[in-house]
């Protein structure tokens, strides 16, 4: 198997499929986790940002092809054909991928690694659902404990757990949606867990936080670091930007009423305070690069849009 080979190919399939199957099926990933989630102790609730959660269509079967994920997965075959075969990391990953701890952290030295082709740049080809799930304070600790054990139950991993099971798992549910058949493998999970105080002071500090950065015309930025699963629960290096997450797809499911209603005051707030066009320039310029290449594409652009409406409506 060439791996990077099967992963552009898999991923371009994905990319172009907009079938009601394969709504269908990411729907399925978020509800299998959210039965998991309910399990755990001390659960207050989970949200998901990025893919798919910001492509989802209202009142439509599918979702819209990102023609700017095909483009940068051949854009990455080309640079692996100009090695004629000589990427390395193939052999590595085949012979040490189970050993291997985060492939952040494995790779970060190598000499022979090809800065465009890092393994892990590879493997986050395969989108993954991220999600968050929310803890009381007190029960996180056991939380972290039992969400491994049910994940495991349940056959839900994160893509560093096996690399090379990760893309052929893949590759056969890319196979089986393309075919018209419900995958029964489920897409690998990045999941973090946050405690109920900490997501709550984050909520409710976006609007001054926002408005603070724009007054001194800086591009808002809150981080946020919590432990994230990958074969083990452990901080990443790079913290997330809380402001652009929440603005461009934050979706919740399960809050309570407290937590909601911080949320429906800090979208009605930041809505209120500045137009669908400010709060659309803040996610473009927060983002990394692809997401504003992503935002070509009109019907994510109509996505934003009906977002804002409905927070407008609030």
């Amino acid at each position: 198997m060439d791996i990077i080979k099967r992963v552009v190919e898999s991923s371009t399939i994905f990319e172009k499929n907009n079938t009601k199957i394969k709504k269908e099926y990411l729907l399925k990933n978020i509800y299998v986790f959210n039965d998991i989630a309910r399990k755990v102790s001390g659960y207050k609730g989970f949200f998901g940002v990025g893919y798919p959660f910001y492509a989802f269509i209202k009142n439509s079967d599918g979702l819209p092809i990102i023609e700017e994920q095909i483009r940068y997965n051949n854009e990455l075959l080309d640079k692996y054909n100009e090695l004629n075969d000589s990427w390395y990391c193939q052999t590595c990953l085949k012979n040490n991928n189970k050993m291997m701890p985060d492939l952040k952290l494995i790779c970060k030295r190598c000499q022979n690694m090809h800065p465009d082709l890092k393994p892990r740049k590879i493997v986050t080809m395969i989108p993954d659902m991220d999600l968050w799930i929310v803890i009381e304070d007190k029960d996180i600790s056991i939380a972290k404990k039992e969400l491994i054990e049910l994940f495991k139950a349940n056959n839900v991993f994160t893509s560093d757990v096996d690399p090379i099971k990760t893309i052929n798992d893949f590759y056969e549910i890319v196979m089986d949606i393309q075919n018209d058949k419900m995958p029964q493998k489920y897409l690998p999970i990045d999941v973090h867990i946050i405690g109920y105080n900490k997501l709550y002071n984050c909520i409710t500090n976006i609007a001054p936080t926002v408005a603070d950065f724009l007054d001194k015309n800086r591009i808002p930025y809150m981080p946020v670091s919590t432990e994230a699963l990958r074969k083990k629960w452990q901080y990443d290096e790079e913290a997330i930007d809380f402001i652009h997450d929440f603005i461009y797809s934050l979706t919740e499911y399960d809050f309570d009423d407290k937590l909601m209603d911080a949320l429906i005051k800090s979208r009605k707030e930041l809505i209120k305070l500045y137009n669908k066009d400010v709060l659309y320039n803040i996610v473009l310029k927060s983002g990394k690069p692809l997401v504003a290449r992503r935002q070509e594409n009109i019907d994510l652009q109509k996505n934003f849009k009906e977002r804002m409406d409905l927070w407008e409506q609030l």
